[in-house]
């Protein structure tokens, strides 16, 4: 698969100063989702970015999420499957 020039985010643990390290991953992915709509960063490149922005899917952890996981399309190459306790929240010290 050739390069597309798009940076795959996974997480996020900080924005614009606003710690999320104890928050859920679920509402870290909505976080992502929502903040990057507001300032229509996705999927495009600009003046600022080189690169677009492209948020990597999440999908429950069970038979029918692991079969949407590795049958539906996908704008990259798969390599593997990270696997996300939902309930840890990151420490910082």
């Amino acid at each position: 698969m050739q390069p597309n020039s798009t940076y795959y985010i996974i997480d996020m643990m900080c924005w614009r100063g606003y710690p999320l390290y104890d928050c859920t991953y679920e509402f870290r992915h909505f976080w992502i989702e929502s903040k990057l709509a507001e300032i229509d960063a996705l999927d495009k490149s600009s003046t600022y970015n080189r690169y677009g922005f492209s948020i990597v899917p999440a999908y429950k952890c069970d038979v029918g999420g692991l079969q949407a996981a590795y049958s539906g399309p996908v704008p990259f190459e798969r390599d593997g499957c990270l696997f996300l306790n939902k309930y840890v929240q990151t420490i910082v010290r």
